[in-house]
């Protein structure tokens, strides 16, 4: 399998919160990036297919390239898709379910059912990234467990079908949520890692490149040359274990998922949510 590179978007606007700011691009700024991917002749792939390759599927082509957007914000279906669909580039999104309809805890706009739909029946991948975006290695994993089950099973109701895809909120997992992962039923997840997907990639936590406010064409097309990719924020497991514990004894002190204070009031008011 070829080094692959795998883009995690998130918002697309001119005027995010700054509770998203770092982690949103322009309009702009997204448009290059399609030019970029255009222009340097790499192939668009469907997230999907990365991981098909992962377990033996179909081997992807040279120069592949997937992109991918995580939680649901309403300028993937206002501002990405028309600039995808017009340059013939599929995508996934991974959906925040619990606040379909609402605003992040910065007041930015959700995609809404509607429009995750409309993305559907327009080529897009739609996939699950929890239903409240806990961080699922931290909580409780009764917790962990009905998070992505509610978020399996919202996506089931309103599309038809069970998603295949899931991608872990934050870009964090262990063994024991990848396991629940797969046993909800999703066929593949997406971690985030800040490197390149490689055939060593474990399907349950595939490699991803975080793309930010400070991405601009240039860096991109260093990317998809396999040049000065972003620094791995975790390179040593003590210092993976020492943040997971401090992450969970934040969560036992029952510190909720900030995206809470985004939930549209007919979302969820089950206390089982609460971390």
């Amino acid at each position: 399998m070829n080094r692959i590179p795998v883009l995690c978007y998130h918002s697309v606007s001119d005027e995010p919160s700054s509770w998203i700011a770092a982690m949103s691009v322009t309009p702009r700024q997204f448009g290059a990036h399609v030019r970029t991917i255009l222009d340097l002749g790499r192939t668009p792939v469907r997230p999907a297919e990365v991981a098909a390759a992962l377990t033996g599927g179909p081997p992807l082509p040279a120069g592949a390239v997937a992109i991918t957007f995580d939680d649901g914000f309403a300028g993937v279906a206002e501002v990405a898709a028309p600039l995808l669909a017009d340059a013939g580039i599929p995508a996934a999104v991974y959906v925040t379910t619990g606040v379909v309809g609402g605003h992040s805890p910065g007041g930015d706009r959700m995609l809404t059912w509607r429009q995750i739909e409309n993305l559907r029946a327009h080529g897009f991948e739609i996939g699950g990234h929890g239903h409240l975006h806990h961080q699922l290695d931290a909580v409780p994993r009764r917790i962990a467990r009905a998070d992505i089950v509610e978020c399996r099973d919202r996506l089931q109701d309103r599309l038809g079908r069970s998603p295949a895809g899931f991608a872990h909120p934050h870009g964090y997992s262990d063994r024991a949520v990848r396991r629940m992962v797969a046993e909800a039923g999703f066929t593949y997840a997406y971690g985030v890692r800040n490197r390149v997907c490689t055939s060593t990639d474990d399907p349950f936590t595939i490699s991803r490149l975080t793309v930010t406010a400070g991405t601009g064409a240039a860096r991109l097309a260093a990317w998809l040359g396999d040049r000065d990719l972003p620094p791995q924020p975790w390179p040593r497991p003590v210092l993976v274990a020492g943040w997971r514990a401090y992450r969970r004894a934040r969560a036992l002190r029952g510190r909720p998922s900030p995206w809470t204070a985004g939930v549209p009031a007919s979302a969820s008011s089950d206390p089982q949510f609460t971390a």
